[in-house]
C-alpha cells in the first residue's frame, strides 16, 4: 500500500463528539472532547507534562466502526503509538513517509499524521504520546479522526481553493479602516479538464452524497523537494469536512463534443 499524494477525500469521521463518541484523556481531561470536533480553533493540551510522562487519549466510538484511515492533525508528538480494542496493532501500516509496524512512530518531526491500515472493526482507539518535538513541551492534539477513504483523484483536477477570514469591517472618522476577523471559512471549485472515468466517478460520487465529508487536498505530499507543504489548505494539517454546493456542470471547450469537457464542482466547509 502507497500513499499516491494525490488529492482524497474520504467519509467524515466516525469518532465526532457530536454523533455519541466519548474521550478520555489522562491530564486536562475537560478539553479532550476538543479532539473530536472539526473545530480548528480548539484543541487538548496536557497539564503538568514533560518528556518522562506518557499523555493517554482513549477514544472510544458510539458502538464498533469500520475504518482504515487515521488522521492526528495539528499535534506536536515526536514518540507516539495508536492502537486499538485495548492493545491491538493495525497491520498494513503505511504513513506519510513510508511503512510501518503498527501505527508506532518514532522521531515525528511533523505537525499532522497520516496513517492507513487494513480495514478493522472496533470500539475505541488508543494514543499514547510520550514524548514532544520540543523536549519537555506540553503535548497538544486538535483532532484525531478515524474514517474510510472515498477515492484518490488520479489525474490532477484543477482546484481553485480559497480561505475567507469571514472579516467585519468599519471606516472611522480619519477615513481608516477597522478590520476584525472571524473564523476562516474554506471553500473550493474542483475542475476535471480530462477524461478519467475513476476521477469522474469520484466527482459524481461527492457530488451525490447526502452527508458531509473531508477533503484532503494535499494527498499526504510534503517536503520542498516535492511539495511545499506551507501553502495554506495544501497543508499536511489543512483537513476539511465539506459538502458540495450548487450545480455540477459539464462543458464542452467551443461545443465540440468529441473534445474533452470540463466537469466541475463546488464545495464548502461544513459544521
Amino acid at each position: 500500500m502507497t500513499i499516491s499524494g494525490g488529492i482524497k477525500v474520504f467519509e467524515k469521521s466516525a469518532c465526532l463528539f457530536k454523533d455519541g463518541a466519548t474521550i478520555a484523556a489522562s491530564t486536562a481531561d475537560g478539553a479532550a472532547d476538543n479532539v473530536l470536533s472539526m473545530n480548528r480553533y480548539l484543541r487538548w493540551d496536557s497539564v503538568g507534562s514533560n518528556d518522562a510522562t506518557t499523555e493517554v487519549l482513549t477514544i472510544t466510538f458510539d458502538g464498533n466502526k469500520t475504518f482504515s484511515r487515521l488522521f492526528l492533525v495539528d499535534m506536536n508528538g515526536k514518540d507516539f503509538r495508536v492502537y486499538y480494542d485495548t492493545n491491538q496493532d493495525f497491520a498494513g501500516v503505511v504513513g506519510v513517509d513510508g511503512d510501518l509496524t503498527g501505527v508506532n512512530v518514532t522521531e515525528y518531526a511533523k505537525d499532522s499524521a497520516y496513517f492507513e491500515f487494513d480495514e478493522v472493526t472496533a470500539g475505541n482507539i488508543r494514543i499514547e504520546i510520550y514524548n514532544t518535538q520540543v523536549a519537555n513541551a506540553e503535548k497538544y492534539l486538535t483532532f484525531a479522526g478515524i474514517t474510510s477513504e472515498i477515492g484518490t483523484f488520479t489525474g490532477f483536477p484543477d482546484v481553485k481553493p480559497s480561505t475567507d477570514s469571514n472579516e467585519k469591517r468599519s471606516q472611522v472618522q480619519t477615513g481608516k479602516y477597522v478590520t476584525q476577523k472571524n473564523f476562516e471559512i474554506f471553500d473550493a471549485q474542483i475542475s476535471l479538464e480530462y477524461v478519467d472515468q475513476g476521477d469522474i466517478t469520484l466527482l459524481n460520487t461527492i457530488y451525490e452524497t447526502q452527508d458531509p465529508f473531508l477533503i484532503w487536498l494535499c494527498g499526504g505530499k510534503h517536503g520542498i523537494s516535492s511539495f511545499s507543504a506551507e501553502f495554506k489548505n495544501w497543508r499536511l494539517k489543512d483537513l476539511y469536512q465539506v459538502q458540495t454546493f450548487g450545480q455540477i456542470r459539464t462543458v464542452w471547450r467551443n461545443n465540440i463534443y468529441t473534445s474533452s469537457p470540463i466537469t466541475s464542482v463546488r464545495v464548502a466547509e461544513e459544521v
